[in-house]
């Protein structure tokens, strides 16, 4: 078994990163412009209850990430190969920029709940909040970052099988890649609902128990 090419490898991962830079610098200010526009919003019409990053950050970033996944797989795979870089090669560069990527986008989540603690506590916004805010503690930052990282790897890479599968097979045999595929999709998504302990908007409410009735005997006697 060959070993990848440290030199190819790393030629796709530097064409990638600067072909995609632009892109990533605009989601982000995108991201950026449309969390200052809720806030404004929502702030003016109804009064901010919660952190409106979180409702941000929660899946935007994610299937961004999966697009670009798909992208990589199916448009700039093929391109590489016909220049002579091997697969294997185009998929360690691919990987490793995935890696520096998903390493961002976990500083970047931390940095715009930064920002909004920053804002809500000069505004007064944050004494106002009736759900507790996502962030309370280094732990509770160590485990967004780190969850935020895990799903900006598993993303990337779902989008890469996809792509690979309609790619290499074919739109029929392809789709039999569909179901495993996307399954790393679904199953951390419970689990990144659940961030910060459980507190505010982001766990779940309890279910309401049903009442207690006593069976027709008890009543009766």
């Amino acid at each position: 078994m060959s070993t990848p090419n440290a030199s190819a490898a790393g030629k796709v991962a530097r064409l990638l990163g600067r072909g995609h830079l632009k892109i990533l610098v605009g989601f982000w200010a995108v991201m950026l412009v449309g969390w200052a526009g809720t806030v404004a919003a929502v702030e003016t019409f109804v009064g901010l209850k919660t952190s409106t990053w979180w409702w941000f950050i929660r899946s935007a970033p994610k299937y961004f990430l999966l697009v670009l996944g798909i992208l990589a797989a199916a448009v700039y795979l093929p391109r590489f190969v016909a220049y002579g870089i091997t697969r294997r090669d185009a998929r360690v560069g691919t990987g490793a920029l995935a890696g520096v990527v998903a390493l961002a986008f976990g500083a970047l989540v931390l940095v715009g709940f930064g920002i909004e603690l920053v804002v809500f506590s000069v505004t007064g916004i944050a004494d106002r909040l009736t759900d507790p805010y996502p962030i309370s503690s280094v732990g509770d930052a160590v485990g967004i970052a780190v969850r935020t990282i895990l799903l900006c790897l598993v993303y990337p890479v779902t989008g890469w099988v996809l792509g690979a599968g309609y790619y290499r097979l074919g739109v029929w045999r392809g789709s039999l890649l569909l179901s495993p595929g996307i399954a790393p999709v679904f199953l951390p998504r419970r689990r990144w609902t659940r961030v910060g302990s459980h507190r505010g908007s982001c766990s779940r409410r309890p279910r309401r128990r049903p009442a207690l009735r006593l069976p027709p005997s008890s009543r009766t006697s």
